[in-house]
């Protein structure tokens, strides 16, 4: 009798539809994993596309957005957006979830189904990646704890109403509404398989409305003259490598964001899979052409932020329609997609002045008003039979279907900008108003990373406690590289030692030697000059530098900046009074060209990022006898120790303050003629 009550179990399972349902839960479990991994993408890509100061606070962003989101789409969310439809429940409406509230239980009073868990974790995955677009359009400039109030605003309320319009079992706006207990606008409601206006949309416009109210970044906007240019790379991204990895593991997420969509492979949905997966991979790349070669006439270079942001807008332009669309429609959506990111990023910059850092609101805004509005141009009435498994021959109007769906799909952009555009307004400006939506003006300076997370994202920390002590031996070079490699590896080495093969080159300033002259740098290495021989150069080589001592610390000082340096004052006993005649010194700071320079003489130079301290070469080219040659001395090397600012100090546009009035190098001891050696005077433009 037991072994028949075994087997009669046994039987009452469908081993065929058993098999279904683990392939189904296993797909999305595998789509959610991919949409989460997404999250690496946009780390990395907003990472580098911000400046190195404040990439420990974009980082810690990206991360709380899926804390965030984690916690309340399952506290509220998931109720807001899909409440009742695990249980069919009668008492659902067309605007907002009102149960499973915790994930406990329905209006029913049943016990959350197991086989709704693979999808919380789907749709979570969507919810957060919703939250994370606004965080590059207000990056560098926002505090944490009022993006940590954004995050929870978007994450619990803003999306999840969104969702259930367009994707639940009873919205107003939903291809997936019985229509027997609902009411749905237009024959198929909104056609968005993927999220091109649920997702992307809802993100991008309040990523547009958060960079709006927040304002742009110090000096983004700043008109520029003559002394000034200096600051057209301030902004530029300070790590395009992360940017591309970023933008490519999004790219590779993206399939499970789109493919996942169909929320099973069972039944024929592998097909339409596997279709997505191909619109997908013609979207993006016709995104990233369309953009690169967009901009190319104009600048006439390859611009690789426009690349990426293409491929991007290309991905949203088609996460709309990709299951119900052809390739060659694809091909031309996503190309339209990344010409309409292009012309946005120059309309916000140049006409609104709005700024986007990441062009959120570009790539996720525009592309998916683009992505909504494309479907009722190209989708195919047999394809949207095929994937919403219900008759109709409303579709795109290319097609002959009519102008239904087109003005269906406007409807829903409107709702959209409309319901997150007015909360997120109502949000940021409340912030605003009460000040605490954008840091002080002293921690956007200096960086968010220092004052908000007590460290950078790069550990800049360099020992220097030997250095001069090794500056002070015969054998330098040697000994501090040993003592680099020891402390931070050879990169380390290479900012910190003067490049030996450096040539010579003359500043703007009137020229006192000739550059054929072989110049000497702090360890009695020769930089060889045009034509001379290695006998003549052996010849011709000064004695080793005389020690020093010196550091010379900066106040206000981004070590990200590109930076002019003048020469405010050269002193020496054997100078005439006549400032005309006042002798030229020959200068080197870390790696950077040689400078011949008289009083009044500026030097532009660039500053590595990792860089905390600089190696500073003196030369002086002194008179010798009646005055009517020069020969060099390599008097001083001295550090100059790169400093944060100081609290209560003000850098934000030129000229930086200096913690002394000036820096100065001036070494103690005397030439072999018992002359004292130049003072030479420096100042930061």
């Amino acid at each position: 009798i037991l072994c028949c009550v075994e087997y009669s179990c046994m039987a009452a399972v469908d081993p065929v539809a058993a098999l279904q349902q683990d392939l189904d839960q296993a797909w999305l479990i595998i789509g959610a994993a991919l949409v989460f991994f997404m999250q690496t993408g946009f780390g990395m890509l907003e990472a580098g596309m911000v400046r190195a100061k404040n990439v420990a606070n974009i980082l810690f962003k990206n991360v709380l957005d899926c804390c965030v989101s984690g916690l309340l789409f399952w506290a509220v969310g998931w109720a807001f957006a899909y409440g009742g439809d695990s249980f069919g429940d009668k008492g659902r409406n067309g605007f907002i979830g009102t149960s499973e509230f915790f994930l406990v239980g329905g209006n029913k009073g049943n016990g959350f189904p197991r086989s709704s868990y693979s999808l919380w974790l789907f749709q979570w995955a969507f919810s957060a990646t919703a939250a994370t677009i606004v965080s590059g359009a207000v990056a560098e400039r926002t505090r944490a704890t009022s993006y940590i109030l954004v995050s929870c605003f978007v994450s619990a309320f803003v999306y999840p109403v969104i969702a259930h319009w367009m994707w639940s079992g009873s919205g107003w706006l939903s291809p997936f509404t019985d229509k027997t207990q609902f009411t749905r606008v237009g024959t198929n409601g909104v056609l968005d398989f993927a999220g091109s206006g649920v997702v992307h949309l809802t993100g991008g416009v309040a990523a547009f409305v958060g960079a709006w109210v927040v304002g742009p970044r110090l000096g983004r906007f700043d008109e520029l003259d003559a002394e000034n240019q200096i600051k057209r790379d301030e902004f530029v991204p300070h790590n395009k490598v992360l940017g591309t990895l970023g933008t490519l593991i999004l790219w590779f997420g993206w399939y499970g964001f789109n493919c996942g969509s169909t929320l099973a492979l069972s039944g024929g949905a592998s097909l339409i899979a596997s279709k997505v997966a191909v619109t997908t991979t013609l979207g993006a790349v016709s995104g990233g052409l369309a953009a690169l070669f967009m901009r190319y006439p104009r600048t006439k270079i390859f611009d690789l932020p426009a690349f990426l942001n293409g491929v991007l807008t290309g991905l949203v332009s088609v996460t709309a329609g990709c299951a119900v669309v052809e390739p060659w429609s694809a091909v031309l959506m996503g190309a339209v997609g990344g010409l309409l990111c292009n012309l946005w990023c120059w309309v916000l910059s140049e006409k609104l002045k709005v700024d986007d850092p990441l062009a959120a609101s570009a790539v996720h805004g525009i592309g998916g008003i683009w992505g909504l509005v494309s479907v009722g141009i190209f989708a195919k009435p047999t394809n949207i039979q095929e994937t919403y498994k219900f008759d109709s021959k409303v579709g795109g109007f290319i097609f002959g279907a009519g102008g239904e769906q087109f003005a269906i799909q406007l409807l829903a952009v409107v709702m959209i900008v409309g319901w997150a555009g007015f909360w997120s307004l109502v949000f940021f400006m409340g912030m605003h108003k009460f000040g605490k939506l954008r840091v002080d003006r002293q921690v956007e300076e200096e960086g968010l990373d220092s004052h908000e997370h007590g460290a950078s994202a790069y550990d800049t920390r360099t020992s220097f406690t030997s250095i001069v002590e090794l500056l002070q031996t015969t054998d330098v070079l040697t000994k501090l590289k040993s003592a680099m490699e020891a402390e931070s590896g050879t990169v380390g080495y290479k900012h910190l030692v003067a490049d030996e093969a450096a040539p010579a080159a003359t500043s703007t300033g009137d020229t006192a030697v000739d550059n054929k002259t072989p110049v000497t740098n702090n360890v009695g290495q020769t930089n060889n000059g045009v034509g001379q021989s290695e006998a003549s150069q052996a010849a011709t080589s000064p004695p080793p530098a005389a020690k020093s001592e010196n550091v010379i610390q900066l106040d206000c000082f981004r070590k990200t900046d590109n930076i002019k340096i003048a020469v405010t004052e050269i002193k020496h006993t054997l100078h005439s009074a006549d400032p005309n005649n006042t002798p030229a010194i020959r200068m080197k700071l870390q790696g950077e060209k040689f400078w011949d320079v008289r009083k009044g003489d500026t030097m532009e130079l660039n500053v590595p990022p990792q860089l905390t301290t600089m190696l500073m070469e003196v030369m002086a080219w002194v008179p010798i006898g009646d005055g009517s040659t020069m020969s060099s001395q390599p008097y001083t090397v001295g550090l100059l120790d790169l400093v944060k600012v100081t609290e209560g100090s003000s850098c934000h546009k030129y000229p930086f303050r200096v913690t002394n009035d000036s820096m100065k190098v001036l070494d103690t001891s005397e030439d072999e003629d018992g002359v004292d050696p130049p003072e030479v005077k420096l100042e930061l433009l």
